[in-house]
């Protein structure tokens, strides 16, 4: 005799066959499954984010959106869900929006280095090299995983006028050669710096 399942655990084995189609590429059964969870459990946020996940790997950008948005009205700390929201828009090209949604969400996440870091890869994107440094060392300052992507832009960011100036950038990128941080990329960036200077 088959046992009884309580809705947790239908839910719970409805986000794990989930899962699975979803690590196989095969989107439609994952996205039905996502759905037999929800409809059990309407607001479970792991079971949205998924569903999600799967929109944006099929490009269906407006269901994605859908999902994210209403993740963040039931939960505005959701960092992931800021951070998918975000790549919505910048994947689709509207580069306002997305720092629109990425403010947003260092507002009720401050210490949250990814926003940070996907908000400067957006205004890096859009041309704004200035904010784009400002959020780089500032997602660094909050997790140093992030510190590559500032000494890459480090060259970059005088390249384009940002401000700094290419003694300025040689000096940090000596430094960061010195510190042994990605050493081997950081003195291939300090010698395009010389070349450029």
């Amino acid at each position: 005799m088959e046992s009884f399942k309580s809705d947790e655990e239908k839910v719970k084995d409805f986000i794990a066959k989930g899962l699975d189609y979803a690590d196989k590429n095969e989107h439609e059964k994952a996205i039905k499954e996502f759905e037999n969870a929800l409809k059990i459990s309407p607001r479970d946020e792991d079971t949205m984010f998924n569903l999600g996940l799967v929109y944006i790997d099929e490009k269906e950008y407006g269901f994605a959106y859908d999902i994210f948005k209403k993740i963040i009205n039931i939960n505005p700390h959701h960092i992931e869900a800021f951070n998918n929201l975000g790549l919505v828009f910048a994947r689709k090209g509207k580069y306002s929006d997305a720092v629109f949604v990425y403010e947003k969400g260092i507002e009720y996440n401050p210490d949250a280095a990814i926003l940070y870091n996907n908000l400067g890869n957006v205004c890096y994107d859009s041309g704004n090299f200035e904010k784009a440094l400002a959020m780089f060392k500032k997602a660094c300052e909050l997790d140093s995983v992030y510190t590559e992507r500032l000494h890459h832009l480090g060259i970059d960011s005088y390249i384009k006028d940002s401000g700094e100036s290419r003694n300025d950038a040689i000096a940090k990128l000596e430094a960061a050669a010195g510190s042994g941080a990605n050493k081997a990329k950081t003195m291939h960036d300090t010698g395009i710096a010389y070349l450029e200077r």
